[in-house]
């Protein structure tokens, strides 16, 4: 089992947004985040190989008020952050549990478990 702890206010994958050229980027928030969320995750996993076969990840996101976010975005944005550093790839999740609620002190909690 594998449990990150990330704090601070959880952000929610970003769409990307185009430049004059037509060419398509991640927006800088959600780029910050991801990277907040793999420093955690690598620290987590600790020198370890990233888990090989399907896993369970459980997810809980302390909000800091009650303004409405998507939680499929807040998902999208903490399973790519930990592709690669937890296990290979997001498409080993079989199983997904999140629950999103309010708190004084806005983090994002991880559990992924091998299955």
């Amino acid at each position: 089992m594998i449990e990150i702890s990330i704090p601070g206010k959880p952000i929610g994958k970003g769409r990307p947004r185009f430049n004059r050229n037509g060419h398509a980027y991640t927006p800088r928030e959600t780029r910050d985040h991801e990277a907040l969320i793999a420093w955690h995750a690598k620290a987590a996993m600790n020198r370890r190989a990233p888990l090989d076969g399907p896993v369970e990840a459980r997810m809980l996101f302390v909000l800091p008020d009650r303004r409405r976010r998507d939680i499929d975005n807040l998902l999208k944005l903490g399973l790519d952050a930990m592709n690669g550093i937890v296990y290979a790839d997001d498409t080993q999740v079989h199983r997904i549990e999140a629950t999103k609620q309010v708190g004084d002190e806005p983090y994002t909690e991880i559990t992924i478990t091998p299955m």
